[in-house]
């Protein structure tokens, strides 16, 4: 058997030639796992952008209920103030003319009764419940607007601010 014979710069250019390749490909390995570690933070940064739509999504909700309440608060109140204003136009209609066309019309006009007031304990209870009840519907009101700002779901954020609205309104509708 016949073995080529190699000179010694030969072989120098060899090992030259082979130790390079060996940087290249410890060169190539580095440059992989830079590339799996750049990998690993885009799936990382796509779950946190999940969950910041998510967030985004239920604060939005949030907000729409809040914005809701809000709305039916104004309302109400323009309302009440209409009703006052027809009241205070209804007594100035009564006090131009200087006479009042029926007996009790200024008393009707006011929203009063033409029966005298006789004090009895049952106003006092009734107050009392009254203000029970109110406190009971703010208690409701403070637990489902909680409920709402904890809630993690548009699902849950929708349910709880649903009911959140409803004892606004009756605050609203009841007390105000």
């Amino acid at each position: 058997m016949n073995i080529p014979q190699t000179n010694d710069a030969e072989l120098a250019i060899a090992m030259a030639k082979i130790k390079n390749l060996n940087n290249r490909i410890h060169e190539l390995e580095q440059v992989k796992s830079q590339v799996d570690s750049l990998k690993t933070m885009i799936k990382g940064l796509q779950v946190i952008q999940a969950e910041l739509g998510r967030r985004i999504a239920v604060n939005e909700e949030r907000q729409t209920v809040r914005q809701e309440m809000l709305f039916d608060g104004i309302k109400r109140i323009a309302e009440d103030v209409q009703h006052v204003k027809d009241r205070m136009q209804s007594l100035e209609a009564v006090g131009k003319d200087g006479t009042e066309s029926a007996p009790g019309s200024a008393k009707k006009a006011l929203g009063l009764s033409e029966t005298p007031n006789v004090k009895s304990p049952g106003p006092a209870k009734a107050a009392n419940r009254t203000s029970e009840n109110r406190k009971n519907f703010e208690r409701a009101l403070e637990h489902h607007v909680d409920e709402m700002n904890a809630a993690e779901t548009i699902t849950d954020v929708k349910k709880s601010g649903k009911l959140a609205v409803k004892y606004s309104n009756e605050l609203l509708k009841n007390y105000l």
